[in-house]
């Protein structure tokens, strides 16, 4: 019982520090950032200065250039490996919504081949899908989910009505992009709400982060000059690709967008096919 309350507090833990990263835009990520990592290489150099009061140690300065150059390895290879993962997960969201458009068009033709009025009622639901699959922020999200579910059901209610009337080929291929469209809408919202980049990884990337920038302020703390500007080069550089990371693995990126045009074209396409049918 203890260790599942303790799962279930992790859990919780992490979407907490999920919802953080989600609502925070990124310029102020991107300051906070730079602060706290600032802070933590000051502490890094007062530690060191404090040391310096003690007796000499000639191996002190190899020592902790060692220690930082094994860190910020360890901190580039983590860095490289959820871009690397965020970047995949980015490419999935923009490859699904090509598919989902093409699926919607596909389906859409094919719906002219139904018998009426099921023919005139499918494509008048496709209308309406097409009009909510554009999300480009969470609230349109949440409307689009709640939405095409009912959209979903009607279809396919319209999808039995013509199979039980007219059970040929024709149906059938208008069934079957059917199941696809709803396959693709199922494969858009795990991707976009699930497939992320666990919160975990974001706190390990962070807490590495912070202990690299302390030991970066450390190894500098024990030279007599302070090089300012290569430590917050640094710094800022650590926290531009973190930020790069966040936002590649947010659902509805402020930096990253993912191109709608495909659903925007088809939105077009259906729209001169229905003037042209009613012409």
């Amino acid at each position: 019982m203890d260790a599942a309350l303790t799962d279930e507090w992790v859990r919780v833990g992490y979407c907490r520090l999920r919802s953080v990263f989600d609502q925070l835009p990124g310029w102020v990520l991107f300051v906070g950032t730079v602060i706290v990592f600032a802070v933590a290489a000051e502490i890094g150099i007062r530690l060191a200065r404090w040391r310096r009061k003690k007796p000499a140690d000639d191996d002190r300065k190899s020592h902790s250039s060692v220690l930082l150059a094994a860190i910020l390895a360890l901190l580039g290879l983590s860095l490289a490996f959820s871009f690397s993962m965020a970047e995949t997960r980015f490419a999935e969201r923009r490859a699904l919504v090509l598919e989902e458009a093409n699926a919607i068009g596909t389906t859409y033709l094919r719906a002219t081949l139904l018998p009426e009025p099921h023919s005139r009622e499918a494509r008048e639901l496709l209308r309406q899908y097409v009009d909510i699959r554009d999300v480009p922020t969470p609230e349109a999200l949440a409307g689009a989910m709640e939405r095409s579910q009912p959209l979903h059901n009607e279809l396919w209610a319209v999808a039995v009505a013509a199979s039980e009337e007219q059970p040929d080929p024709m149906t059938a291929l208008f069934v079957q992009s059917l199941n696809q469209l709803i396959d693709l809408h199922e494969d858009r919202t795990t991707v976009i709400l699930h497939q992320r980049l666990p919160g975990a990884i974001l706190l390990t990337l962070y807490l590495v982060a912070l202990l690299a920038m302390g030991t970066l302020g450390y190894s500098v703390g024990l030279t007599r000059t302070r090089p300012i500007l290569p430590s917050l080069a640094v710094i800022a550089a650590v926290a531009i690709v973190l930020l790069l990371i966040v936002e590649l693995d947010r659902p509805f990126e402020r930096v990253f967008e993912v191109d709608q045009a495909a659903l925007d074209d088809v939105r077009e396409t259906v729209s001169r096919s229905e003037a042209v049918q009613r012409y």
